[in-house]
């Protein structure tokens, strides 16, 4: 059976099959995409006072975004040579052309797989008194030291285990002196022998040794100095380590705070750093206006704080470890050490960081699998179509030419994306 109007036009729409689909796919295209910007611009000019405003504005890096808009547009231009080619019947030309497209297809997505990395290991944290620090989260952990735990078989299992630090599973005392080892099978035992999910009562175990647990802090309920519960209901007694939250400072954003200098920020890094943030960013502020530049005192550059090129000589630090309030690490940056009750929000800059990140990732995510799809397809033209090449060259003509039309769109979709998310 031949399926008709694959290669010649129907009479009725001087078109072909393939062709007058694309066009009906790519219009609900136009219409799920004009729904996205639209939301944007309304969620824009609709800012909430207080959690949106002020908008975040040249968040992102605009070198790897550019250099996208000329890859893709270079990819729109290879596919119609590719097209041309197939028409004049010049199948190696054909390949060439269409290798080039998939290049730049894979080039793209490698660009956008970076600028996701960056946001993705890049951390916000907001102070109660609304000052933010961007930077680099070394330790969001909760360090305890366990001497007995209370083991409700009926409620969870031992997944708490896997936040031992030795990653070992320890030998346990009973109450009666009973020795055990925590496995699933004993679980399941001790739920058996007590004929129900739902009982026993707790189980209080003693360690061999003392237990260094390192929590998530998602994971745990609850916990004071002498006491944690897990998220099962397990409760360890013991001894609190650290709590504390280990952040790489790198830029200092006040635009919620009232009094610049009071910020909670400041007290962290210490009055040091403070005067020489402040006054940097007043000097750089009274330059602008002495050159008749615009004035911006939230200019991302004048957020940025400078590393010190001596880091020993304000406390250098290594890793996780600190060298005291405001100490620098091996970049130069300042590392300071947040008490757990002061930060009111922590998060990388994915979609849950604000509203501009989640539409950007919205909007990027959808375009970039738009991208991958369009690329497959490409590439099942340029490596399996040759037999159907050989058999009737106007078919994969056309379906080329439908793989081209769909390109076109991805690439006119980027010619909006880049300047409303990266230049404004």
């Amino acid at each position: 059976m031949e399926i008709p109007y694959t290669v010649t036009a129907r009479p009725d729409t001087g078109l072909w099959n393939a062709k007058i689909g694309i066009w009906l796919f790519l219009a609900s295209e136009v219409m799920l995409f004009g729904g996205l910007f639209s939301g944007y611009v309304f969620l824009r000019l609709g800012v909430t006072e207080g959690i949106d405003n002020p908008w975040p504005t040249r968040q992102l890096i605009v070198w790897p975004g550019f250099v996208n808009t000329i890859v893709l547009i270079a990819s729109s231009v290879f596919v119609v040579f590719a097209w041309a080619e197939l028409k004049m019947r010049n199948f190696a030309r054909y390949q060439f052309w269409m290798r080039l497209v998939v290049l730049c297809a894979l080039v793209f997505l490698g660009l956008k797989s970076y600028e996701y990395y960056g946001k993705f290991t890049h951390h916000g944290m907001k102070f109660e008194d609304d000052s933010v620090v961007e930077g680099v989260l070394q330790q969001d952990r909760i360090e305890f030291t366990a001497t007995e735990l209370s083991l409700s078989p009926g409620k969870g299992g031992l997944e708490f285990l896997k936040y031992l630090k030795d990653g070992t599973a320890p030998v346990f005392k009973t109450a009666d002196g009973e020795e055990v080892r925590l496995t699933s099978s004993w679980i399941k035992n001790l739920r058996k022998s007590s004929g129900g999910v739902d009982a026993p009562a707790a189980v209080v175990l003693k360690p061999a040794a003392p237990l260094e647990f390192s929590f998530n802090p998602k994971k745990v309920q609850a916990y004071t100095g002498e006491e944690l519960t897990f998220r099962d209901a397990t409760v360890f007694k013991g001894a609190l380590k650290d709590d504390k939250i280990y952040f790489e400072v790198h830029d200092i954003d006040l635009r919620m705070v009232e009094d610049d200098a009071g910020a909670m920020v400041f007290s962290y890094l210490g009055d040091a750093r403070k005067d020489a943030y402040l006054e940097h960013r007043d000097a750089e502020l009274k330059k602008a206006e002495e050159d008749g530049r615009a004035a911006d005192p939230y200019d991302t550059d004048l957020m940025h704080i400078h590393p010190e090129s001596h880091g020993a000589a304000h406390g250098e630090t290594h890793g996780n470890e600190t060298g005291g309030e405001g100490a620098a690490d091996g970049h130069g940056y300042p590392v300071i050490e947040v008490e757990r009750d002061h930060k009111k929000f922590l998060s990388n800059h994915g979609p849950a960081y604000n509203t501009y990140y989640a539409i950007y990732f919205t909007l990027t995510g959808l375009h970039g699998l738009h991208v991958l799809i369009g690329a497959l397809v490409l590439t099942y033209f340029l490596f399996f179509q040759k037999k159907l090449y050989q058999k009737n060259p106007e078919h994969l003509a056309n379906r080329v030419e439908v793989g081209g039309l769909f390109w076109h769109f991805v690439d006119l979709v980027w010619i909006f994306l880049f300047p409303i998310m990266y230049l404004m």
